[in-house]
């Protein structure tokens, strides 16, 4: 009986855990409120007819959390830290880009009338 119990975690450990969950959860709900409101601000709307707009990121993954695919994305250009990445699930946003849905191995995001799907490395 001790032996499939030491397999278990500790009610502590899961606390832990459980804590460090909402602490993410509510930094992802404060940048999904700030993203979509500062790029509408700066770009004027002709702007978006005139050329494409780039992605302001790149996507370098994909999980399933919860039973629902999500996408991991990092900043467009360069290095970055583990700090830097977003994770979005289908009808959040970055920038003026909307993640529309997560197609076999590709994302789809959309802004305004312009649509790019991008390959899940």
């Amino acid at each position: 009986m001790e032996k499939s119990l030491n397999g278990y975690a500790a009610a502590d450990d899961l606390q832990a855990l459980r804590a460090e969950i909402e602490q993410i959860k509510t930094r992802q709900a404060a940048a999904r409120a700030a993203a979509p409101a500062q790029p509408r601000a700066s770009r004027p709307a002709t702007a978006s007819k005139a050329e494409p707009q780039p992605l302001p990121c790149r996507v370098v993954g994909a999980e399933l959390r919860a039973g629902e695919r999500s996408v991991s994305v990092a900043p467009a250009n360069g290095d970055f830290t583990p700090d830097q990445l977003q994770v979005l699930l289908p009808g959040d946003a970055v920038g003026p880009w909307r993640l529309q849905a997560i197609e076999g191995n590709a994302a789809v995001f959309q802004a305004g009338d312009q649509t790019r799907r991008v390959a899940i490395p």
